[in-house]
């Protein structure tokens, strides 16, 4: 594998007029965060804690923020977004906004928060899924549909690409070919993660038709290797679709399946987010997240889903929200 990415910038100096002391915890915490504290100062991606600072985390991130590690900042991010979706209305929810609109967590924060179109828990991982430009998520780790080749053209990888830079196409090319189905680990670049995951799922040479075994394959193994290296959030798209064909409700409905078998294997907590940019595909995946149980409800349930997500959005902005 390559290097592990660069490392945010949590040894600098915090910016001038920063952050607010962070409040106090309450007692009880949002099942299942625990509280802990900052053993290194973190100031990454707009964030501007120092050390001691107690702040709520999941229980895989304890050791994590008492260390001066790399990956801090993003289990930081994980446990204010969970505290916040948690007790939004406290003041240390209405900190915690604050903190995530600074970094812009897990997407940027405009108006007011990013909303999940949908979510669905799996034992100890949450998939949400989400109307945005993947090139634009701020989550340890972000997947790219990738080809045999490594190649950074158009769609998700293109994406990625504008916003990474040329150096993540090669720093990727150098794996080059890589078979179906496998998974290619480089560094972020210019991305706001820790690392990027190259799910080879598009055979450049024949360009046929996505298969979905090669997805459930490429998708499993990314989730494996976010379990394996302690990750806190992962940011996949519609593997196969768009131009390898396959169907967004369809490969949505394969995400959720495999994480609840995933989900058997750890308890380890893990938000991934499913990003769709297209209107239309968002709205079939956006069937597989409803999933009725009476199928002669589908549609209802359906624009139901949608109808709630355009409130959310017009719900901004957050009250008591920092926009500095």
């Amino acid at each position: 594998m390559s290097d592990r990415g660069t490392r945010p910038e949590s040894g600098q100096p915090p910016p001038p007029g920063g952050h607010r002391p962070f409040p106090p915890l309450p007692a009880d915490l949002p099942a299942p965060l625990v509280p802990v504290v900052l053993g290194a100062p973190i100031h990454a991606f707009g964030l501007s804690l120092p050390k001691g600072t107690h702040v709520p985390c999941y229980p895989q991130s304890q050791t994590v923020l008492l260390r001066d590690r790399p990956d801090g900042p993003f289990h930081l991010l994980a446990g204010l977004y969970a505290f916040w979706r948690g007790l939004p209305d406290t003041e240390t929810g209405r900190a915690c906004a604050a903190l995530l609109g600074s970094a812009g967590y897990p997407f940027p924060w405009a108006s007011g928060p990013p909303v999940p179109v949908a979510e669905r828990p799996a034992g100890s991982l949450l998939l949400s899924l989400w109307h945005a430009n993947i090139g634009d998520a701020c989550v340890q780790i972000l997947v790219n549909a990738a080809n045999e080749g490594l190649w950074m053209g158009g769609g998700v990888a293109g994406a990625l690409r504008s916003k990474g830079g040329i150096e993540l196409e090669q720093e990727a090319r150098t794996h080059a070919p890589s078979g179906i189905g496998t998974v290619v680990r480089t560094g972020p670049h210019k991305l706001r993660a820790l690392a990027v995951y190259h799910a080879v799922v598009i055979d450049q040479n024949q360009m046929t038709r996505t298969e979905m075994p090669a997805v459930e394959t490429a998708f499993q193994r990314c989730l494996k290797m976010a379990i394996e290296e302690g990750a806190a959030s992962i940011a996949v798209p519609a593997l196969g679709c768009g131009i390898g064909g396959l169907d967004p409700a369809e490969v949505a409905a394969s995400y959720l399946q495999i994480a609840t078998r995933f989900s058997a294997t750890t308890h380890r907590p893990l938000q991934i987010l499913v990003v769709q940019q297209d209107a239309d595909e968002l709205a079939a995946a956006a069937k597989a997240f409803t999933a009725p149980a009476d199928p002669g409800e589908e549609e209802r349930l359906v624009e139901d889903c949608l109808r709630q997500y355009e409130e959310q959005l017009k719900k901004v902005p957050v009250k008591g929200l920092s926009r500095k």
